[in-house]
């Protein structure tokens, strides 16, 4: 049951993580502003920890019917997901940063 909890923890995760940076993207925060880096936080705490929660939540059977039956794709969504937001993360702060100068 932990598992299974552990996965769908980890999708909301992903989701409130990639919501924020959207939002921060979309209309991003003024200089100065105290949550300004609230989406670079976000990821760089969160995306580990969503990452080998979902690792965790792998391990779970689920069912083929009932309420848990997306549980496997869930998992694996929340898996890849965290780890392209730290993907994300790494190329933004080495090309952006680096290279760009943004």
């Amino acid at each position: 049951m932990i598992k299974k909890i552990s996965a769908y923890l980890s999708f909301l995760l992903l989701i409130g993580t990639g919501l924020l940076t959207m939002y921060s993207f979309v209309f991003p925060f003024e200089a100065g502003y105290p949550t300004q880096g609230l989406w670079f936080a976000s990821i760089l705490l969160g995306g580990p920890v969503g990452f080998f929660v979902g690792i965790a939540g792998l391990g779970a059977r689920f069912p083929k019917e009932g309420r848990w039956r997306h549980g496997k794709t869930i998992a694996w969504t929340a898996v890849i997901g965290n780890g392209g937001l730290l993907m994300f993360l790494f190329l933004y702060m080495t090309f952006g940063y680096v290279l760009w100068g943004v």
